[in-house]
């Protein structure tokens, strides 16, 4: 798979030199000259995790049982591996992603501990067979694949957080001077992974064998110096509880990180790169820091610009990094608008998973890396804050000043509280009256 280049040096810090690694189960002889990302050096080494299996049918369950549309359009499955990964390879530099199948939604590279439920469950991939060995050239096979609640976000899962997201279109990325992942036994280190990925229109792949995953380029040299995280803001797993009324020039949310949640942030966050993740009928994203006043008001004018993807420039299926410059300070708060054109739907259009769904997410590469990898909407009473069972309650100035809002036209929507005024959309209820699957009002 010949992948392009994406690196950001505007915003690296100091660094030093090299050191070596080595491949996991899977790697193909591939060098750095042929990798597709330019620049890396020559003594860089090819780490894949990834997937070797046959794609079942998803239209019927193992009983023969027809499943619902639903369901068979979408299968998030689960790899468990790089136990053996930590004696081969140290300082990870970039990372190259190698999607398979056309239809992939994203694939997250979650990180877990030694004996985690979900690293030890997703030994395997099928529920009625045992997977082909490691190695072996037969890939694994079976009719019922293991279910996969992303584990990252499952309260009790032994995993805690993202390295990696991978979403449409992204390209390979080499990080800055000084900037990567480091493996090895550490608490913000790599070594038991589990690879989920989410292929959308599943029932249209049946028989698929398919090889997607990622590439970590890993050298021997001590270079690492800044961790590199992943932050997601906004709506992190779409659960705005509104639906998408159709026949709408502009339907625009927006969406917090609130200082309540910055403020637990043990130190500022150096963002080098964000990547915007919506769907179909995204036209704008844009993303502002602000920094609140002593009211917990971000001031007139106080808001800075620091990521924007207009139409022209935002696509479902060239979803990448873009270099980014900015800082996010202890109490800053974060204010993601989405925008989406529905003139074209004839039913609402929930939030969620499915790309038939949409979402409003913004996800950021930075330095140093932290614990919290979730920050945004939640639910009524609480924001995301930290990891699966992280949470600031929503009162105070978060709640009266970083609360969600939603804008029809020029009619303003509650989000969690009904509509301002009488407004009558989405055949004939109230926007609040529809809420998505997965929705939790804790």
């Amino acid at each position: 798979v010949a992948m392009g280049r994406e690196s950001f040096p505007a915003s690296s810090p100091a660094s030093s030199t090299g050191r070596a690694g080595g491949g996991g189960g899977l790697d193909e002889p591939i060098t750095p000259g042929n990798s597709g990302i330019a620049g890396l050096p020559d003594n860089a080494v090819a780490v894949d995790v990834r997937i070797d299996a046959i794609i079942p049918d998803t239209t019927h369950d193992s009983k023969g049982t027809k499943m619902d549309t639903r369901e068979a359009e979408t299968l998030i499955w689960c790899m468990a591996g790089g136990e053996t990964i930590a004696a081969r390879a140290n300082n990870i530099i970039a990372i190259e992603p190698l999607p398979g199948a056309p239809t992939i939604h994203h694939m997250h590279l979650h990180v877990c501990d030694k004996g985690s439920d979900a690293w030890q469950r997703h030994r395997r991939m099928f529920a009625d067979v045992l997977d082909a060995p490691p190695g072996s050239p037969s890939p694994a096979a079976g009719q019922s694949p293991l279910s996969c609640f992303p584990p990252s976000w499952q309260k009790g899962s032994g995993c805690h957080g993202t390295a990696w997201t991978f979403l449409p279109g992204q390209k390979g990325v080499l990080f800055p001077q000084g900037v990567g992942l480091k493996i090895g036994t550490g608490n913000l280190d790599l070594r038991y992974l589990v690879l989920e990925i989410h292929f959308d229109q599943a029932h249209n792949l049946k028989g698929r064998h398919d090889r997607s995953g990622l590439r970590l380029w890993a050298v021997k040299e001590d270079v690492v110096e800044h961790r590199v995280g992943v932050l997601s803001v906004a709506d992190p797993f779409g659960n705005l509880p509104q639906r998408l009324p159709p026949g709408q020039k502009s339907v625009e949310y927006a969406v917090f990180c609130p200082p309540g949640c910055t403020r637990k942030f043990p130190e500022a966050m150096n963002v080098f790169a964000s990547m915007t993740h919506a769907h179909l009928r995204a036209r704008h994203v844009i993303t502002s820091v602000g920094q609140p006043g002593p009211s917990g008001q971000v001031p007139e004018g106080g808001w800075k610009d620091v990521v924007e993807s207009a139409a022209s420039a935002f696509a479902h299926d060239e979803q990448h990094f873009e270099p980014a410059n900015f800082t996010i300070g202890k109490g800053d708060s974060l204010r993601t608008v989405c925008r989406y054109d529905t003139r074209k739907e004839t039913a609402p259009v929930m939030f969620g998973p499915a790309t038939s769904d949409e979402m409003c997410m913004q996800v950021f590469l930075y330095w140093p890396k932290q614990y919290t990898f979730l920050c945004g909407y939640f639910g009524e009473k609480v924001y995301w804050c930290g990891d699966a069972g992280g949470f600031v309650r929503k009162s105070g100035s978060d709640e009266a000043f970083h609360s969600d809002t939603c804008m029809v036209g020029n009619i303003a929507v509650s989000v969690d509280g009904g509509a301002s005024g009488d407004l009558s959309l989405a055949g004939g209820r109230h926007l609040s009256d529809s809420r998505p699957i997965g929705h939790d009002s804790r």
